[in-house]
């Protein structure tokens, strides 16, 4: 049967939210192509058993009757021996069950991944982040070398920003009434923060950076004509939008520190 048929199935019982739709119509994909991949293995291996019937009959044997003499035991004292081969059997069964749990389980998240992921590693996908960290790490992964070592000043944790940038140094100043709380959808929660202004110009020039990003979501914390300061980062958020007159709503701006340093 054709995977649309599933596919449109699995996103008639997604409901209405169109990230449960995504994940339904991925979902069903992978797991098509992953029936019929296994399909023909499992057709494959039924013949090669029903051709050696004999062979796997003595081995499925030899397994079982293996199995019962390794997990019975043998202790001095009679009484003992029922509850000891009871407590290795128990713990077999027990161990064989979380495998397949957590197999199960595995298998299950892969499916859910998929149509995120696919075949890409996460650094090509960035996952867990919103769609404006991931353009600031792209801007970053253009507009700066490897070695580079970055400040940044921003309403946001960004220690993420240390992984999916390495080579490069992230360093991020944390304000002392900052909550380490995950942020509401469209920053409905103001993050204390600071700003370039509020830091130390000497502890700025003892950490020899070499940009300053400041990066800021809530609306409270920029004007509205400050996200146009970085001429780059618009020319580069218009590209990957493809859209010339694009403005995204959050304050981005990168600074070679030596020009920022400057009155």
């Amino acid at each position: 049967m054709p995977i649309e048929y599933f596919q449109n199935l699995l996103w008639q019982f997604a409901g209405t939210d169109p990230y449960r739709q995504f994940e339904a119509i991925g979902r069903a994909e992978a797991a098509c192509w992953l029936v019929r991949v296994a399909g023909v293995l499992a057709l494959v291996a039924l013949v090669i058993i029903l051709s050696y019937v004999d062979n796997a009959n003595r081995f499925m044997y030899r397994l079982v009757h293996d199995m019962i003499e390794a997990t019975t035991d043998t202790p001095s004292i009679a009484a003992n021996k029922s509850i000891t081969t009871m407590l290795l059997r128990l713990a077999l069964l027990a161990w064989f069950t979380i495998a397949c749990t957590q197999w199960v389980a595995a298998l299950d998240r892969r499916l859910t991944d998929w149509p995120y992921y696919r075949f890409r590693s996460g650094a090509q996908v960035l996952p867990n982040i919103s769609d404006a960290n991931r353009d600031v790490i792209r801007y970053l992964r253009e507009a700066t070398p490897p070695e580079s070592r970055i400040l940044v000043v921003s309403d946001q944790k960004l220690f993420f920003l240390s992984y999916y940038l390495l080579p490069r140094r992230v360093y991020h100043k944390i304000h002392p009434d900052s909550e380490f709380v995950i942020p509401l959808a469209n920053q409905q929660r103001q993050l204390a923060a600071y700003h370039y202004e509020d830091l130390d110009p000497a502890w700025i020039d003892k950490g020899q950076f070499d940009y300053i990003l400041e990066y800021f979501e809530h609306p409270d914390t920029f004007t509205k004509d400050q996200v146009t300061n970085d001429g780059a980062w618009i020319k580069f958020v218009r590209k990957a939008y493809q859209d010339p007159n694009y403005l995204p709503t959050f304050f981005v701006q990168l600074s070679p520190q030596q020009e920022k340093s400057q009155p």
